[in-house]
């Protein structure tokens, strides 16, 4: 899944012979076999696409999920190249009319057109508004949402309507202040979108006040969980203030931050309950949250950046980061109690995902230089990277157990996924990179396009890379074209 913006020429499985080569403005979403021969191509012209850094979510039957940020008018074809469904400003039914908002759409596995849903489509919202999707996860036998609603900043103060499920059995209207930024959960019914009831959440501000208030951070947040419980990272990044979890609902829990930039993690049941609530960086500020992860045995973990020292609560006391440390990757376990907390010289995780029946949690970032993962512990680890880099580490102790790297200043993973025994890693950057430098499979690729996307596959023991398989050309126009996310679907 990927955008090509302001139109440009797209090649999707360059070097075979059923390749594609199209004229795109927009987003995709496309298919490929194992080897990268190209399948199938659903094109989704778009005015000014945002897809919010989420994940796609794929399930065992090939079902397709991803969302998308509307910010101006979409259509979405088929792999047959016909026109299913379309969001416009001046609509012909079955057309649906342009408002701002979120939504997730649905394929399935021979890139058919299943629905489209949205949340956020009220006919007061004011265009000052801004939509993002952190996670979106199927758990539960629900897909879970979950994201922010930024605020107009010098708008009204007036009250408005948030609409999820417009139109339905369960329609849900929240009432909020035009001026809050606030973070909402809402699920969907897998087969037909339409919303689960008492499914929204909202967690918010006191006070609106200005657009940088309360957000929800970290993709991931249900992803191995068997009971459908989830974990959320929120940020509050405005000045001091008092906040709401699960506003107006009988378990709404109150609280204050004196800093900037201060992390909440939060564990969910099923029906959105709060297990528990701990702060970060409540006294230091400056914290980011980047990733999260339920597992099986109501452990959570969360990732992200956090200054040398940072506080973290735990259920019985304060654990701290140690000197150094500019990243963290914790967990806790189902109680709310510390488990461990991993110390990290660079950035934090931007991604973690979670493979319960190996014992393993393989996670990613960027950076260059030497980074150590567990500062101040005996089991730390060092590893020296030029720019995208990829780790297993033991997800009972949070202790690394390999590096390897894509050196490019332009590299990101973009998602990753188990096929077999080998780990999938989507990848992108512009004009050449070096896979695993340094290891007899080293592989350097210089491309004369400007943006290379595709996907490098390593054995999930070892890390050792068995291939990498370009998937998409792109002349590249803007910095977030290529590949943005990618699923995995074994038959």
């Amino acid at each position: 899944f990927g955008t090509a913006q302001n139109p440009q020429t797209v090649t999707f499985g360059a070097g075979y012979a059923n390749s594609r080569t199209v004229d795109l403005d927009g987003a995709y979403l496309a298919a490929f076999d194992e080897l990268g021969c190209f399948l199938w191509l659903a094109n989704m012209p778009a005015s000014q696409p945002s897809f919010g850094g989420a994940n796609l979510t794929v399930t065992p039957q090939g079902d397709i999920y991803f969302p998308i940020v509307l910010n101006g008018e979409i259509s979405f074809y088929d792999a047959s190249d016909a026109l299913r469904h379309q969001i416009v400003l001046n609509p012909q039914p079955p057309a649906e009319p342009f408002t701002r908002g979120a939504a997730i759409v649905s394929y399935d596995r021979l890139g058919n057109f299943r629905w489209v849903k949205r949340i956020g489509n009220a006919a007061t919202e004011p265009a000052a508004k801004g939509y993002s999707v952190a996670s979106l996860e199927l758990t539960g036998g629900l897909i879970r949402m979950a994201g922010s609603v930024n605020g107009a900043t010098n708008g009204p103060t007036d009250d408005y309507e948030v609409v999820f499920g417009a139109g339905e059995a369960n329609e849900t209207r929240v009432t909020i202040g035009m001026r809050y930024q606030f973070a909402y959960v809402a699920a969907f019914d897998p087969a037909t979108g339409a919303l689960a009831q008492d499914s929204v959440r909202i967690d918010a501000p006191v006070v609106g006040a200005t657009n940088y208030q309360l957000r929800h951070n970290g993709r991931g947040a249900g992803q191995s969980a068997t009971d459908g419980s989830y974990a959320l990272g929120q940020l509050m990044v405005g000045a001091a203030g008092s906040y709401l979890l699960n506003r107006g609902q009988a378990d709404e829990l109150g609280f204050a931050v004196t800093s900037n930039f201060v992390a909440s993690f939060a564990k969910r049941d099923a029906t959105g309950a709060l297990a528990w609530h701990r702060l970060a960086g409540a006294t230091a500020g400056s914290m980011s949250v980047f990733s999260s992860a339920a597992l099986a045995d109501g452990a959570v973990l969360f990732s992200g950046n956090g200054p040398e020292q940072a506080d973290f609560q735990s259920a019985a006391g304060v654990v701290n980061l140690a000197t150094g440390a500019n990243g963290y990757l914790v967990r806790y376990d189902a109680l709310g109690s510390i488990a461990w907390l991993r110390s990290i010289s660079s950035r934090g995780f931007s991604n973690l995902f979670v493979d319960e029946a190996r014992g393993a949690l393989f996670a990613f970032g960027s950076d260059t230089g030497d980074i150590t993962f567990g500062l101040g512990d005996a089991d730390a680890y060092t590893a020296t990277v030029g720019g995208a880099y990829l780790a297993r580490l033991d997800l009972a102790t949070g202790a690394v157990l390999w590096v390897t790297s894509v050196d490019s200043s332009t590299a990101s993973f973009r998602d990753l996924d188990i096929l077999g025994n080998e780990l999938v890693a989507s990848v992108r950057f512009d004009n050449s990179a070096t896979f695993s430098p340094g290891t007899p499979q080293e592989t350097a690729i210089s491309a004369n396009f400007n943006t290379w996307s595709g996907m490098a596959r390593y054995d999930a023991e070892t890390g050792q890379l068995l291939g990498v398989v370009e998937l998409i050309r792109h002349p590249g126009t803007q910095l977030n074209d290529g590949l943005n996310m990618g699923g995995v679907y074994e038959p």
